[in-house]
């Protein structure tokens, strides 16, 4: 048996649509309308999301602290404009009525990097698994993007080790031409 997963915290997640086996069960609960089947598979949709940006007040989190989130009125959210949503670099524009944290349906993850009204600003987990940044009220452009910094870190470590094959190539090329020499033919 399948655990249940809440619809709900699906769509907080940005989950718009599930694709399932139409002989699997479907472990969302309540069950989504089914938009289409094709090919031994349907197509579900969740519905409305909270947005891929949201900005969430202070007040609000402080509020719905190991509560549900379907509980989290309206009042406590606002949606955050976003201007530009490609791979790994997100711009946006909040407006934020009090203190509070945007949160972003990317996974968080080291290497993230926050830019508020041009400055540099702290990336923070949100929710757990998200990418959230702590704001002071007013209108903030946002700009966030990935850089794998382990992958960076990494660079000049391949560096050597080319230049290590390379030199051991070279090394032993002159001990191949003179083993070849040698060879009866």
């Amino acid at each position: 048996r399948q655990p249940r997963i809440r619809a709900d915290l699906l769509r907080h997640a940005h989950v718009t649509h599930i694709v399932s086996a139409n002989n699997g069960q479907m472990p969302v609960h309540p069950r989504p309308r089914a938009l289409t089947s094709r090919n031994g598979y349907t197509v579900y949709e969740l519905g409305a999301t909270l947005g891929r940006a949201r900005f969430y007040t202070q007040a609000g989190l402080d509020e719905i602290a190991g509560k549900t989130w379907d509980f989290v009125p309206s009042s406590f959210v606002t949606q955050a404009q976003v201007i530009a949503d490609k791979r790994g670099h997100l711009v946006a524009k909040v407006s934020a009525p009090e203190a509070g944290v945007l949160l972003v349906t990317e996974s968080y993850y080291p290497g993230w990097h926050a830019r508020v009204n041009g400055k540099e600003a702290e990336v923070i987990p949100a929710d757990g698994a998200f990418v959230g940044i702590s704001l002071e009220a007013g209108v903030h452009d946002i700009e966030l993007r990935y850089f794998p910094t382990y992958f960076y870190r990494g660079l000049p470590l391949l560096g050597l080790g080319i230049t290590f094959l390379l030199l051991l190539f070279w090394l032993t090329r002159g001990q191949r031409i003179a083993a070849s020499d040698r060879a009866p033919g």
